[in-house]
């Protein structure tokens, strides 16, 4: 077997951290963290088969090299082969029609600004993603009036998050969710507990969900494994992007354009400017290919093309930086 090659699947990509490494397998969505001189081991496997690569460490790596060969086999995260040319890597080249794929929509009354005209402007962009925040208790018929002009766009998924209210009845949730096939989330924040609710009518299930987590407008972003995007999209994307801000767009709650809600800088008004004419500006752009491999911290972790954070990023004797640091120490591997 020691003449054979190894090889990790096309989409199994070992990602190198400050302390530790990654195995980031993009087609199932899984994560395998591994020593960094692993990822060494298997960046020089590339080039060599496996007696080559024994012998490139003099054989005192030779049983850790079989252990962990034979692990990802059965892993299924790779395999062994004679033709590792016949399996070449995955081309991570990245590209979107769409001018904007994603936006986050703040609603604290149905004055501001008019939501209607949001969501037309956003579908003629091609935006695929809308997230709605509601911040107070309104009128949900009048607010679901403001969505008839979702029916039958291009827009593929809203998620809508709204206060809970004891006093709102399961069915009114249900209308808004029968309303469109695009409607997939509800999440009702302030919740007593944290709970998905079963609803299962037709295709229509795991989509009514309950969290003790607050939302405001001034809401500081949260790190977890559990918010972090392990898929061939996003892992593409974050070759030559910032995943958090590029071709995103936010809408605060008095209307005001903007990268991200907790951004300072705004781009002017959704009342009397056109989202497209802002998309346009240098100044709304000049982050969005400012990935993480170019953010000092961030460059040295293992998480860093998987990482959706949209924090202001501002610019230090020619250093990029995030305005505010996450929990997470790339340099003692810890969550703080």
């Amino acid at each position: 077997m020691s003449s054979q090659y190894f090889k990790l699947f096309s989409t199994c990509i070992p990602v190198k951290g400050q302390s530790e490494s990654l195995i980031c397998d993009i087609e199932y969505g899984q994560i395998f963290p591994i020593p960094n001189l692993l990822f060494e081991i298997l960046k020089s496997n590339k080039t060599k088969n496996i007696e080559q690569l024994k012998d490139a460490y003099n054989g005192k790596l030779d049983k850790g090299i079989d252990a962990y060969f034979n692990l990802f086999a059965e892993k299924n995260l790779g395999f062994y082969t004679d033709t590792p040319e016949e399996f070449p890597d995955l081309n991570l080249k990245w590209q979107s029609p769409y001018k904007i794929r994603n936006a986050v929509i703040e609603i604290e009354n149905l004055e501001n600004y008019s939501i209607s005209n949001t969501l037309t402007q956003l579908n003629d962009l091609g935006c695929e993603g809308i997230q709605i925040r509601i911040l107070t208790t309104i009128d949900l018929d009048a607010l679901l009036a403001e969505f008839e002009c979702v029916v039958g766009s291009r827009i593929k998924y809203i998620e809508i998050f709204l206060p809970f209210n004891a006093d709102t009845p399961f069915e009114k949730l249900i209308k808004w969710r029968n309303f469109d096939p695009r409607i997939t989330k509800i999440i009702q924040y302030n919740a007593l507990e944290e709970k998905v609710i079963e609803y299962k009518e037709n295709y229509y299930k795991d989509v009514f969900f309950l969290t003790k987590k607050s939302l405001s407008s001034t809401s500081k972003e949260q790190y977890s494994l559990d918010r972090f995007a392990f898929n061939i999209d996003t892992f593409a994307e974050a070759q030559k992007h910032n995943i958090g801000l590029n071709r995103k767009i936010s809408i605060d709650s008095f209307g005001n354009i903007k990268n991200y809600l907790t951004h300072k800088s705004t781009f002017g008004n959704i009342n009397d400017t056109l989202i497209s004419n802002v998309i346009n500006l240098t100044e709304f752009k000049k982050d969005w290919n400012t990935n993480n491999t170019k953010i000092e911290k961030c460059n040295q972790c293992q998480f860093r093309f998987s990482c959706v954070s949209n924090v202001e990023i501002i610019k230090k004797n020619r250093k990029h930086y995030k305005l505010e640091e996450c929990n997470f120490n790339p340099l003692t591997n810890q969550w703080n």
